[in-house]
């Protein structure tokens, strides 16, 4: 009887690593990169694969390219065009065609032609489209015999200035002798050559008699001489006939309407005064 003895090798034991021992210093070899890795990096890396332009697609960006570059050529052609018309106008408004030439003053006197356009101060050669009418207009106003001014321009280089003068209502004798013209409003207006035999005398404050003397109807500022005010009291004084009390400077249109309907009631009734400060129930004395 044979008996088989089956031997199985086995590998060497790796010796026990002694205690401090030192690691090898020899590097682990890396394992093998597998072939369909390899593949798949190749893949990673090569380039896109170029595909071909449609050329429709092409047309089209090119047409929209070429649109942006209009509007960009357009724009800037707007904006030339409204910097060369700034200009022309700045020149054109600066230019000696629409200079002040003259200044023509109308609605007064010879005498005054000459203080209207010195009270405009808008010399000759100035810009006409520059000239400020409101601060014309404000500087003639500011002159005490001055209502109303209009101020306009006349293409290419005239000025024209109307002016309405403050009509008088009374005059003032003044100290040396000459005579004042006195407006509703107490300033005066003008100088006279001798007494106006149609206006009443002023004696007192200028506002006031102004005031009264601006109020008076036609039928009764013809038979008045002076209109008196002393300490804000009113009296009218007449060519012939009563004196007329009218009391305080207030409501004075009225009391003037009164006292020429009592005149025109008393006829040659002679009488001393006529008080009218209620004019709606006046007095006579």
């Amino acid at each position: 009887m044979t008996t088989t003895v089956r031997t199985t090798t086995r590998p060497a034991a790796r010796p026990a690593k002694r205690p401090g021992a030192r690691p090898s210093a020899r590097p682990a070899a890396r394992p093998a990169a597998r072939p369909d890795l390899r593949k798949r990096t190749a893949r990673r890396a090569a380039p896109p694969a170029t595909r071909a332009t449609d050329p429709r697609l092409r047309d089209r960006r090119v047409a929209v390219l070429r649109e942006q570059g209009r509007r960009r050529l357009r724009r800037l052609l707007i904006v030339l065009t409204l910097v060369g018309v700034l200009a022309a106008a700045v020149g054109l408004v600066f230019s000696p065609v629409l200079n002040v030439d003259q200044v023509r003053v109308a609605g007064v006197g010879r005498d005054r032609v000459d203080a209207v356009r010195t009270a405009a101060q808008v010399s000759r050669g100035a810009p006409l489209l520059m000239v400020d009418l409101g601060a014309v207009t404000a500087r003639l106003t500011a002159l005490p015999w001055v209502q109303r001014a209009d101020v306009r321009r006349e293409l290419p280089g005239t000025l024209v200035v109307h002016v309405t003068p403050r009509a008088p209502v009374a005059w003032l004798r003044t100290t040396d002798g000459s005579v004042r013209l006195i407006s509703a409003q107490g300033t005066v207006v003008g100088t006279a050559a001798g007494t106006p035999a149609t206006l009443p005398e002023v004696s007192g404050p200028l506002r006031a008699g102004g005031k009264i003397a601006a109020a008076l109807p036609a039928s009764l500022r013809s038979r008045v001489v002076t209109v008196t005010v002393d300490h804000g009291v009113g009296v009218l004084h007449l060519v012939a006939g009563p004196e007329i009390r009218l009391g305080a400077v207030a409501d004075v249109t009225a009391k003037a309407r009164a006292a020429a309907a009592v005149l025109a009631a008393l006829g040659a009734t002679p009488a001393h005064y006529i008080d009218v400060q209620v004019p709606s129930a006046p007095a006579v004395g």
